[in-house]
């Protein structure tokens, strides 16, 4: 007689049988059997429960990005106070120089200092507005500045204002008698020429 062995493993079961090979195919047929309606998950090998207090590996946390920088903020120089400002020396404008080249006794107008003594002038507008009109009608200058007034009221004798450059824009912007422009150039306008034409007071000796 010979002797069959038969091993099976359900679910780890382990059953192994050893006899005759008629008891093997009859152990075996009724295993297949039953091994063909069990449900498929009861065949299936299931894992070790896990233990309590069993170690359980940690997941390495992942490094967080670095948060985005925000772009570097340029901050503008810092604008000096206006104190500051006002402590700030400026160059002061050139004073106004004799122009010694400027020849004053010629002309339609005559001398400058005869023409100057028929006016009774009572401001430095008047004297301003005397001085253009002479040097535009009487010598024909297109462009006058305050050299040539200054020239004239030095010429002439009389006492020259402290602020030139002023007094010529109180003029202009006052009485409307002389225009000027950022370069310095003084010209005469209308109402200054109907001003000393006709309306401007004489000398006394003119008048007797």
């Amino acid at each position: 007689m010979s002797v069959a062995k038969l091993k099976i493993d359900l679910s780890q079961g382990m059953i192994e049988v050893e006899g005759s090979e008629a008891l093997i195919l009859e152990l075996y047929s009724d295993f297949k059997d039953r091994f063909q309606h069990m449900p498929i998950a009861s065949v299936q090998p299931t894992l070790p429960p896990v233990e309590v207090g069993m170690d359980v590996p940690e997941a390495e946390p992942i490094a967080a990005l670095p948060a985005p920088t925000a772009p570097a903020k340029i901050t503008p120089p810092a604008k000096a106070s206006t104190s500051a400002q006002r402590k700030v020396k400026r160059p002061s404008k050139e004073e106004p120089k004799l122009l010694s080249d400027l020849d004053l006794n010629q002309g339609p107008l005559g001398r400058l200092k005869e023409f100057h003594a028929k006016y009774a002038p009572k401001s430095n507008m008047e004297q301003n507005l005397i001085f253009t009109y002479f040097l535009r009608d009487g010598l024909s200058l297109e462009e006058i500045t305050e050299d040539h007034l200054y020239t004239c009221y030095r010429t002439v004798s009389v006492k020259v204002p402290k602020a030139l450059r002023q007094s010529v824009l109180d003029t202009a912007n006052t009485k409307a008698w002389l225009s000027t422009d950022s370069t310095g150039t003084i010209k005469l306008t209308t109402v200054g020429r109907n001003h000393i034409e006709h309306d401007m007071e004489k000398a006394q000796n003119l008048n007797e």
